[in-house]
This record gives C-alpha cells, sequence and structure tokens, in this order.
C-alpha cells in the first residue's frame, strides 16, 4: 500500500505518516470514480436501464457533490515530496555508514 521499508516507516513522524495514508486513500478514491465512469459507461450502453445510470449512484454519492480532484492532487504531490525527502534520508544514512561526506 504505502509501500515503505521497516526503516523508512521508522523514520517517519506521526503527521508525514498520516499525510502517506491520505494520500493513498485519495489515489484509491479516484481510481474508483474512474473505474466507475468505464461501468456506468457499459450498463448504459447495453440499454437495460429506463434511466441512465450515474458515476454518482454507483460510487453511492449524492448528486451534486463534487469530487475533490484538487485536494487529491495537493495531497499526490504532497507524497511525492514526502518520498523524496525520505529518500534523501536514507542516501545520506548510506553515505554517513560508508564514512564519505553527503
Amino acid at each position: 500500500m504505502l509501500d515503505l521499508s521497516p526503516s523508512e516507516f521508522a523514520t517517519l513522524t506521526f503527521e508525514e505518516f498520516g499525510q502517506l495514508v491520505t494520500g493513498y486513500q485519495k489515489r484509491f478514491e479516484l481510481t474508483r470514480e474512474r473505474e466507475a465512469h468505464w461501468v456506468a459507461a457499459l450498463m448504459n450502453a447495453t440499454g437495460n436501464f429506463k434511466k441512465p445510470i450515474t458515476v454518482d449512484q454507483l460510487i453511492g454519492r449524492r448528486p451534486g457533490e463534487e469530487a475533490d480532484a484538487g485536494k487529491a492532487s495537493l495531497n499526490e504531490r504532497a507524497d511525492a515530496a514526502r518520498r523524496a525527502r525520505i529518500e534523501e534520508r536514507r542516501r545520506r544514512a548510506a553515505a554517513n555508514r560508508r564514512g564519505s561526506p553527503s
């Protein structure tokens, strides 16, 4: 899910971990919505329904509720920045073990 090694996990703060989880949840929601678009298109193409099936119906969202894609992309960017910081910490730790300067 979060694809963290034990040493990366150990260096995370509670806030960073929470933000990683939130980013994962947002990506999951976007994937679910993307899949619902395809399912709705297939269901509507069959002609077996009196009314067109909407993505909102499949996801269980009330009509008029907007998906928060802006927040998701912001969380994804924050997630990428945190992962870069984790990678930098790992690189520095490896350099310190070898005895070379960062």
